[in-house]
């Protein structure tokens, strides 16, 4: 569980840019971003100001897609 941020680690074979949502089980869009030249990056999302819960994840680059599950638990 993640309390106040949730740490990515981005590991590519070369630069890609990416773009990323946080999603509420409801699958409202809560947060989104993008980073663009990315290889080996790590990215801070604050889920601070979220209420404890699951939540989804999604990173895409391109025509890849990964989703993770998360669960945020203040302590």
């Amino acid at each position: 569980p993640v309390q106040n941020n949730l740490k990515l680690e981005l590991n590519f074979e070369d630069h890609r840019d990416i773009q990323w949502r946080l999603i509420s089980p409801e699958g409202k869009q809560l947060k989104n971003g993008s980073v663009s030249h990315v290889k080996e990056q790590y990215l801070d999302v604050s889920v601070e100001d979220l209420p404890d819960g699951m939540y989804i994840m999604e990173v895409t680059s391109g025509e890849a897609k990964l989703t993770k599950k998360v669960v945020k638990q203040s302590r």
